[in-house]
């Protein structure tokens, strides 16, 4: 398990710990500005030696937390690492028209990033299929594109929008030099 926390009070990250039971393989934690924090996320650009299986999901309310909490610390697996990584939404997202934009997730309160970190050639043991499955229920249905899953569709990045980038796509970018792999186009 790896802790990460920005906040300056270590008070609900220690709380967390504390709550899983285990003392995590590493706790790094930071405070600073936005663009210091992006920075020191961005890393070294190093290639990575391992691979990473997202899965993400936006939420309008609340996910079963202590039965999500216990998935993640149970039934272990040598060389998995897992991760559950909400991000506040609402704010100013929620001011703009999910029709506004390619963007439709204007409703949502968080997103929730669940991953499964393993060796090369290894594929994430159950945890990831099975928190998944637990969290969806509560879910929008609309995943981030940022965090793109391969063989999802599209419908499940831009929701009802995705006629609309489709069509901006084959008008703007034909040759799909811009698009990103993935998801069908």
């Amino acid at each position: 398990m790896s802790v990460f926390g920005a906040a300056p009070d270590h008070a609900t990250v220690d709380s967390l710990v504390r709550r899983l039971g285990a003392t995590p393989a590493a706790d790094d934690r930071r405070h600073g500005t936005h663009r210091t924090t992006k920075r020191w996320l961005a890393g070294d650009d190093a290639p990575g030696t391992r691979h990473a299986y997202p899965r993400s999901e936006f939420f309008r309310s609340t996910v079963p937390a202590a039965e999500l909490i216990a998935r993640l610390a149970g039934d272990r697996r040598p060389g998995e690492e897992r991760e559950l990584d909400f991000t506040p939404w609402a704010g100013a997202y929620n001011r703009v028209p999910a029709g506004a934009t390619a963007f439709p997730h204007r409703d949502a309160l968080f997103l929730l990033k669940q991953t499964a970190t393993v060796a090369p050639g290894d594929n994430p043991g159950e945890w990831l299929d099975d928190s998944y499955e637990l969290t969806h229920p509560f879910g929008t249905g609309g995943a981030y594109p940022n965090f793109p899953v391969p063989g999802l569709p599209d419908d499940a990045y831009y929701l009802a929008n995705t006629g609309r980038v489709r069509r901006l796509r084959a008008h703007y970018d034909p040759s799909g030099v811009f698009s990103r792999p993935g998801p069908a186009r």
